[in-house]
């Protein structure tokens, strides 16, 4: 139903119409095809180039519209009433203002129709308008291929498909280059990637979605971020959809601040990331059960800290706008004003706020940034008591250093320590080794040291010389060898 009560006479730029861009049958008739492509979708025959209506605009009367076909495989798959209304409104506020975009097909029995590149939900808009005229603009498509690259181009210039379109589309795309073009799939992948001007990854992620459960396609059509469908779907392929872990992971998912059910039985999730669902992952999920308490509090711990941490960034945002020198004179006359957000309010909001990031710093974060402590096992032999015993395994004398320098630093304060750090020590002994020497190195000392010790190795961030970020790199230190002595106390060092 028109939204408007004679919406046909009202829609502007209907009032003058050159006759010769009015496209009658005649004309249609009248002009000669050069080209035959291939077979058409909906029973169309097969595309026609007919050139002479190419490159102008076109106006078709209402009455001539049963020559227009819908294309019944165009990657649009969903059209929200609600932007149709909204483009309804605005060609009655402005008339029609871009072409709809067809193709001309033949049938073997030389009827000519056409079938829609780009403007379905113009068309079915101004078919409800009643409108006397719509604007067409002709294009020859060589085959469905081509249809269907140039439609996706056009939709997608004007409002992005939905997740699960574009993994649709993008496999379609994927298999034609493929199949007529002889590439392998990851060459298919990129020269679908190029010529949408999407990264690699952007394809490559929308793919997977179409090998998970129709559940987590489901979701992801819910507005489930993609990042979590992948994490959520993967797991379900690792382990089961059904596992008891996974329901909660959805839950999450879907409602980040509602309680988790736990129970005083389960499995043990083992550790928890700080994205807060990989630790769904680990392989004892396999045993089913419902989380116990304790690894529902890891979850719900792992959760908190990914909510700080967007919101310290964000404080951290605003904060830099607030402070622009450009803008203090405005900043404190807003204040001043106290319209909306008083400065003795904040004031007391920033105090308050000051105390808990200095509580967080002193309780948690302090002690987060410390190595956790080295776990000695009962009647164990200290560290250099082991490493002498088994010194002759140790035949080279760069990795002996690098022993030593492991050795003085995991029996001071037990902390992991990076290969530049590492390849510093060693220059002060003038032996030069590269990044890459100290990692190999590393890996074979190992394999050479006594059973009872090992490299052990953790995750830290360290500041890049050149762009100042903290990056992701390896530290490393000596450990027991778990399960080789009797358990553990607690080290006192």
């Amino acid at each position: 139903m028109a939204l408007f009560e004679n919406p046909a006479k009202d829609i502007p730029g209907l009032d003058a119409i050159p006759q010769e861009n009015i496209l009658t049958w005649d004309i249609i008739e009248q002009t000669d095809i050069t080209q035959h492509g291939d077979v058409a979708p909906a029973g169309l025959g097969r595309f026609v180039r007919m050139p002479q209506l190419e490159l102008k605009t076109w106006f078709l009367a209402a009455k001539d519209l049963d020559l227009i076909y819908a294309n019944p495989d165009q990657p649009r798959e969903f059209f929200e009433p609600g932007k149709m209304e909204a483009l309804q409104t605005s060609i009655y506020e402005k008339g029609q203002k871009e072409a709809i975009k067809i193709s001309p097909c033949m049938t073997d029995d030389g009827l000519v129709q056409f079938i829609i590149i780009d403007g379905e939900r113009r068309l079915r808009n101004l078919k409800e308008m009643a409108a006397p005229y719509i604007k067409f603009e002709i294009e020859f498509s060589a085959d469905e291929r081509q249809l269907f690259e140039t439609s996706y181009l056009y939709n997608d210039a004007r409002a992005e498909h939905t997740p699960m379109e574009n993994a649709r589309s993008f496999q379609r795309m994927v298999g034609w280059a493929v199949e007529k073009d002889g590439l392998p799939k990851e060459q298919a992948i990129a020269a679908v990637a190029k010529k949408l001007t999407k990264s690699v990854a952007f394809v490559r992620n929308h793919l997977k979605l179409l090998t998970f459960s129709a559940e987590v396609q489901e979701m992801v059509g819910q507005g489930m971020p993609i990042s979590s469908a992948i994490t959520l779907g993967s797991a379900e392929k690792k382990f089961g959809a059904n596992t008891s872990a996974l329901r909660v992971a959805r839950m999450i998912l879907q409602d980040p601040d509602r309680d988790l059910p736990v129970a005083t039985k389960g499995v043990n999730v083992g550790h928890v990331t700080q994205r807060g669902i990989k630790d769904l992952l680990t392989s004892e999920l396999v045993h089913g059960g419902t989380l116990s308490p304790e690894d529902g509090r890891k979850l719900k711990a792992a959760q908190a800290v990914l909510g700080f941490a967007s919101a310290l960034h964000s404080v951290r945002v605003a904060a830099t706008r607030v402070l622009d020198p450009t803008m203090k004179a405005a900043m404190v006359e807003t204040l001043r004003s106290r319209r909306g957000n008083p400065p003795e309010v904040l004031y007391e909001e920033l105090d308050e706020t000051v105390k808990l990031l200095k509580a967080f710093y002193a309780d948690l974060l302090k002690d987060a940034l410390e190595a956790p402590k080295i776990e000695v096992p009962k009647d164990a032999p200290k560290f250099r008591e082991l490493l002498d015993q088994g010194k002759d395994k140790v035949k080279n004398e760069v990795r002996w250093q690098m022993l030593q320098i492991l050795l003085q630093e995991s029996e001071g304060d037990g902390r992991f320590i990076t290969a530049d750090y590492i390849q510093r020590k060693l220059a002060e002994l003038n032996i030069q080794v590269d990044g890459v020497m100290v990692g190999n190195n590393l890996r074979t000392l190992n394999i050479e040291l006594p059973a009872g010790v090992i490299i052990d190795t953790m995750e830290v961030r360290q500041r890049s010389k050149v762009t100042q970020d903290l990056k992701k790199t390896t530290g490393y230190r000596l450990d027991y060898r778990k399960g080789h002595y009797d358990p553990v106390t607690p080290a006192k060092r």
